[in-house]
């Protein structure tokens, strides 16, 4: 692909294609996520100035680029101040993420015992790396994991999810206390 301007509308058509022929959720992330790390590598081709901000409140402010009514595919960008957080959480749905500006750390836990049913649920920290421009994890539907701007100037990743997540029941957990929270 080098030479090839390669965007958001690029991106979107490729991924209509694997979503229609891959026979299972891990077949469309190992094929899907080359080609967001090739999205993330060129964000001057489709990246706005509207798409870097961030809520003062929250130091997080979310963009919707992209989402299907039909099979809810969904792509957004998420403008990250220095040092912000979001706890782990689950998407009821395949995501992959990638760091387009910045460094973010990409923590995975496991639900270990507890859960659903009564609101508490004990977590346990898994693997954990940095994503760097250009770099993306695949998120199964049922995973839990945690994201940080890991670095000190404001960062931008980019999202790709197999549901629109307002119709999808999600997770947050709460690793000190054990709490779990469910969300839409």
């Amino acid at each position: 692909m080098e030479g090839f301007d390669y965007g958001i509308s690029e991106l979107i058509a490729d991924l209509r294609v694997i979503i229609e022929d891959a026979e299972s959720e891990w077949e469309i992330l190992e094929q899907a996520r080359p080609l967001v790390e090739w999205v993330s590598q060129k964000p001057d081709s489709w990246l706005q100035e509207r798409r870097f901000r961030s809520d003062g409140k929250q130091y997080l402010g979310a963009n919707i680029l992209y989402e299907e009514p039909e099979n809810g595919l969904t792509i957004c960008t998420a403008a990250w101040s220095p040092g912000s957080y979001i706890a782990p959480h689950d998407h009821n749905t395949w995501e992959i993420v990638s760091s387009v500006i910045g460094t973010m750390r990409h923590t995975c836990w496991t639900a270990v015992e507890g859960g659903s049913s009564s609101g508490h649920v004990r977590i346990e920290k898994g693997c954990d790396f940095v994503l760097r421009p250009g770099q993306a994890a695949a998120v199964m539907p049922n995973e839990i994991h945690a994201l940080e701007n890991f670095g000190s100037g404001m960062g931008l990743s980019l999202h790709i999810y197999g549901r629109k997540l307002p119709e999808v029941e999600r997770r947050r957990f709460d690793p000190e206390c054990g709490l779990e929270e469910k969300r839409a």
